[in-house]
């Protein structure tokens, strides 16, 4: 089976597969299917990036541009109780960024913020956080600025 894409490239999340195999096998009609909701997604590409302050500074100021379905991803590395500043500008006011801390033992992630444009707040634990920027309504042209004190 062709493709016409580079799987390699993608991070795949097999919900809407699995949603459709009883229709597939003809255990139910096709009809009786919900419509895909937002957080059901075949396929995503995501661009994951380490951030790293230039020596002397605790704070950078990123630009980039995402298109429709994709996703840039900020590693950045903080101590619990330090503060964390994001603000987020954009040409069309269409660029949001969710924001997760990554569990060090478990790596599991929690979502401390979803789609914001301006946030600020102490750390909560010692670790990598994930800034998941992406466009509210097709492609955005961004500018990302990040803190930590």
């Amino acid at each position: 089976m062709k493709l016409g894409f580079k799987p390699r490239s993608f991070v795949w999340l097999p919900v809407l597969a699995f949603a459709l195999a009883p229709a597939l096998m003809g255990a139910i009609a096709p009809s009786e299917l919900a419509a895909p909701d937002h957080a059901t997604v075949i396929a995503q590409k995501a661009n994951v990036r380490r951030v790293k302050f230039k020596p002397g500074t605790s704070s950078a100021t990123l630009e980039n541009s995402v298109i429709r379905g994709e996703r840039d991803v900020y590693l950045l590395g903080a101590s619990k109780g330090q503060t964390m500043q994001l603000k987020i500008s954009s040409l069309e006011s269409n660029a949001v960024f969710d924001l997760a801390s990554v569990d060090p033992k478990t790596k599991a992630r929690r979502l401390l913020k979803q789609e914001a444009i301006n946030w600020s707040g102490k750390l909560p634990q010692t670790g990598d956080y994930q800034v998941i920027v992406s466009g509210k309504r097709g492609n955005a042209t961004y500018r990302l600025n990040v803190a930590i004190r």
